[in-house]
C-alpha cells in the first residue's frame, strides 16, 4: 500500500530565486530540494509577497519515514507555519 512506502531523506535544501518583473514587483520563489538514496525530489513555492521568502522555515524531515508519516510531519509543519503553503513539500 502507498501509505507504507519507505521514504528516506538525507538532505534538504531551500533555494531562493527572484526576478524583478517590474520596478514595483519582484517575483520570489523557494525551490525545495529533497535528496535521498541517489534521487531528488523538487517542489516550488511562489508568492506575491517576496518578503515571505526571505528566511523561510523548513520542517525537520531528514530521516526515514513511511509516505504516511512523512505527510503527517509536513502537515503539522504547515499548520504551525500557515503562511507557507504545503504544496512545495508535497510535490518534492
Amino acid at each position: 500500500m502507498l501509505p507504507d512506502l519507505s521514504v528516506e531523506i538525507e538532505e534538504v535544501e531551500l533555494e531562493r530565486l527572484e526576478l524583478a518583473v517590474s520596478k514595483e514587483w519582484t517575483r520570489a520563489t523557494i525551490v525545495v530540494h529533497l535528496r535521498g538514496r541517489g534521487a531528488e525530489g523538487v517542489g516550488e513555492d511562489v508568492t506575491y509577497l517576496p518578503e515571505l521568502h526571505d528566511r523561510p522555515p523548513a520542517p525537520d524531515v531528514a530521516g526515514r519515514w513511511t509516505l504516511d508519516s512523512f505527510a503527517a510531519q509536513v502537515d503539522g509543519f504547515v499548520r504551525i507555519y500557515n503562511r507557507f503553503r504545503g504544496a512545495k513539500w508535497d510535490s518534492s
